[in-house]
């Protein structure tokens, strides 16, 4: 084992308690009907595990690409899916079919959907070219998941009227995404 870094935790409705982060291991410990049972390659990939409210380890999986993959958020939604938010440098990260942004531009941020039974739903980047993306924060409202990150670089994807619509230098800017 060359290092496991949990990022975020969360417990869902039933009280189990899911945890998100990224491993340097290729021996991280997967467990269950695992999405992604081999590390993808990299110096990381993200990880998913769940454990049960008295400490058993009931699923584990590695979602990641050929570079580096990490997961730095998780959240539930009501529903009982599981949303997690991150960052790829890996441009055969897992997207789905009609994901936001299906198209690799770089260091892009992700955010990946599981359905309470751990199979990967939606999945899809977000960024531009320049630089990097990446997302540190999540919060769900109704039907509604909004992420916060940073980003470094001119092309930003922004939605018409956005508070702010360019980059405004420096090394890098926030960004506020919001996803149904």
């Amino acid at each position: 084992s060359l290092g496991d870094i949990i990022k975020d935790v969360c417990v869902t409705n039933i009280g189990d308690i899911l945890l998100a982060g990224y491993t340097y291991s290729a021996d991280y410990p997967i467990i269950g009907n695992a999405y992604q049972s081999l590390y993808g390659g990299g110096p990381f990939d993200c990880f998913y595990s769940r454990f049960s409210s008295t400490g058993m380890l009931l699923y584990s999986t590695f979602v990641g690409g050929t570079y580096g993959d990490a997961f730095h958020t998780v959240t539930t939604l009501g529903n009982g899916n599981i949303v997690f938010a991150g960052g790829s440098t890996s441009s055969n990260y897992p997207i789905t079919p009609g994901a936001y942004q299906s198209m690799f531009m770089g260091d892009d941020a992700v955010i990946t959907v599981f359905s309470g039974g751990d199979s990967l739903l939606w999945s899809t980047f977000l960024g531009g070219a320049a630089w990097t993306e990446y997302i540190t924060g999540i919060a769900v409202s109704g039907n509604n998941v909004f992420v916060v990150g940073s980003f470094a670089g001119w092309d930003y994807p922004s939605t018409p009227n956005a508070a702010q619509s360019n980059f405004g230098g420096g090394n890098m800017d926030a960004f506020v995404a919001s996803f149904d």
